[in-house]
């Protein structure tokens, strides 16, 4: 049985019992756009009004470019939501590390205010995450 018949049984069988599968793909950016291209299909599981699945393309800011590449426009069509994050701001960095430092112990800041802002150099840290859920709530696209 190949791979898309499996997953089109796992999918009937969550939305029989009214269960939402989730499916977090993460560093999407490192996929062949064909690999990509091939998700389309989880698409096509049709439901009345519930949509059993959710995936979440996650990755840097490569896949944003990726995703604009004609092979993955039927994809790219169907997402719903997009979001890049950017990097933290230098107190965002500062408060960060402060919150790691306690939850492993130490009570005091251990790295000057210079390397804080060194840790603060924008970096290639951006994130897309796409989810082509058929739901009232997902409508929204920046």
């Amino acid at each position: 049985m190949d791979n898309q018949v499996l997953t089109h049984q796992v999918l009937e069988e969550s939305y029989q019992k009214g269960r939402q599968v989730v499916i977090v793909v993460d560093e999407a950016q490192d996929l062949d756009p064909q690999m990509l291209a091939e998700f389309r299909f989880l698409n096509n599981f049709k439901a009345d009004s519930f949509s059993p699945i959710s995936l979440w393309l996650v990755g840097q800011s490569e896949l944003r470019e990726t995703m604009k590449l004609r092979i993955l426009s039927a994809l790219s069509g169907r997402i719903q939501i997009r979001y890049h994050m950017t990097g933290l701001t230098e107190s965002e960095v500062h408060d960060y590390i402060s919150k790691q430092l306690t939850c492993v112990g130490e009570e005091k800041m251990i790295f000057s205010a210079d390397a804080v802002k060194l840790m603060r150099i924008p970096m290639k840290s951006a994130t897309y995450s796409g989810n082509y859920q058929a739901s009232e709530s997902a409508k929204y696209r920046p």
